[in-house]
């Protein structure tokens, strides 16, 4: 890449800003779902992929920043390592 292919700053900035406002809410929208489930069907453990957590929401928050989070950077850690391979890519 030649320097005048790099994205500036802002464009970097935003990008990330955007990436941690998705992790944010998708953590908020976690401990609403938490909290909806933990009062809605007396439940007290819940286990997704063999990992067992308790019904609450700040562990449903956690759960969907994590996993979200985890996606997002999965995404763009591919995105990042095909560009490489791509001549016109900008």
């Amino acid at each position: 890449m030649t320097d005048g292919q790099r994205p500036g700053w802002r464009r970097v900035a935003s990008f990330s800003l955007a990436l941690v406002v998705l992790v944010v809410l998708s953590g908020a929208l976690g401990g609403v779902v938490g909290s909806v489930v933990s009062r809605r069907t007396g439940l007290e453990a819940v286990t997704v992929a063999e990992i067992a957590f308790t019904v609450s929401p700040r562990a449903f928050a956690l759960y969907g920043a994590v996993t979200v989070g985890t996606f997002l950077l999965t995404g763009l850690g591919v995105a990042v390592a095909l560009s490489r391979f791509d001549e016109g890519a900008v």
